[in-house]
């Protein structure tokens, strides 16, 4: 492990130093393998950082623990991120929030909620570690960040044809948002014990209607012109 990122890193050198002498589309041939290489040692961390939270403390885990078990060296590892919980900020925004830009809409916000979940039950004893440790809030920032945005796509297609304040919008949001990420919360201090679906549905049937029915509120305050 450790020969194949000096491999990578001494690769990574020798392609930036001569990018200058190099014809123009050899020069973004080499940008992106840099760059593939880049993400390659991300990757390699962040799976051995959540390989060491399996059984080890978030608190406990020192940048000498991890980057013996990843089999790179401390400047390769600050190379590429400041801190651990820089990595575990990365590793959530990497593995989770990307993957539901997709379901902003009215029609599949509640395939992008079954996904957290999903992807909480499968990452439970490092969600879980997360939670318990200085790095809550990375955890938080996830279940806001990716919650806000599913949330608002569904107003702004339901505010459509709605004279409403971007303020106001963003109040709705925030209030439905912040009641989601406290389910979630609840639901991981109770062992994940009721079935996601079943949560999904009695938010299905709060959010629904209620959200419309608000945002006409908002129009019917806004001053006459």
């Amino acid at each position: 492990m450790t020969s194949l990122y000096s491999g990578l890193r001494c690769g990574a050198f020798a392609m930036s130093v001569h990018l200058l002498l190099r014809p123009s589309k050899l020069i973004q041939n080499d940008e992106v393998n840099v760059v593939s290489a880049s993400h390659l040692t991300k990757n390699a961390l962040a799976h051995s950082l959540k390989s060491l939270m399996e059984h080890t403390p978030l608190n406990k885990i020192t940048v000498k623990h991890l980057v013996d078990h990843c089999g790179v060296n401390r400047q390769t590892f600050y190379y590429h991120f400041q801190d651990i919980y820089a990595l575990l900020g990365w590793i959530y925004q990497t593995e989770a929030v990307e993957s539901l830009t997709e379901y902003r809409s009215y029609s599949t916000w509640t395939d992008g909620f079954y996904k957290i979940f999903c992807y909480i039950e499968s990452n439970k004893t490092f969600c879980c570690n997360t939670l318990d440790s200085l790095g809550r809030t990375h955890l938080d920032v996830y279940l806001y960040e990716v919650t806000h945005d599913l949330i608002m796509g569904v107003i702004d297609e339901l505010a459509c044809g709605i004279k409403v304040r971007g303020e106001d919008k963003e109040f709705v949001a925030n209030f439905y948002t912040l009641a989601f990420t406290g389910l979630v919360i609840q639901w991981m201090r109770g062992d994940m014990q009721e079935p996601p679906k079943q949560i999904i549905e009695k938010l299905s049937e709060l959010i629904e209607g209620n959200v419309l029915r608000a945002l006409h509120r908002y129009e019917n305050k806004l001053p006459s012109t």
